[in-house]
C-alpha cells in the first residue's frame, strides 16, 4: 500500500480542488485530515469559491479512500 503524503496524491482532489482549497487556507494534507471534510467545504464555500456538492463527496472520498460517487 502507498501512502499518501501530499493533497496532490490524494484520490479524487484535481487542480481545481485544490486550488480551492487553498484559497481557504488548507494546504496540507494534515490540515485537511484536521478539519475533515465538511468543515473543508464549508471554508472552500466561505471563500466565495463556486463549489458543488460534488467537492463535499470529493473531499469525504480523498479522506476515506474512496470513490467520490
Amino acid at each position: 500500500m502507498v501512502k499518501v503524503r501530499s493533497l496532490g496524491e490524494l484520490q479524487n482532489l484535481g487542480p481545481k480542488s485544490q486550488a480551492m482549497l487553498a484559497a481557504a487556507g488548507i494546504t496540507t494534507l494534515e490540515q485537511l485530515h484536521k478539519v475533515g471534510s465538511v468543515r473543508a467545504y464549508v471554508l472552500v464555500k466561505a471563500t466565495g469559491a463556486n463549489a458543488s456538492l460534488n467537492l463535499l463527496w470529493a473531499l469525504e472520498g480523498a479522506l476515506t479512500g474512496l470513490p467520490w460517487q
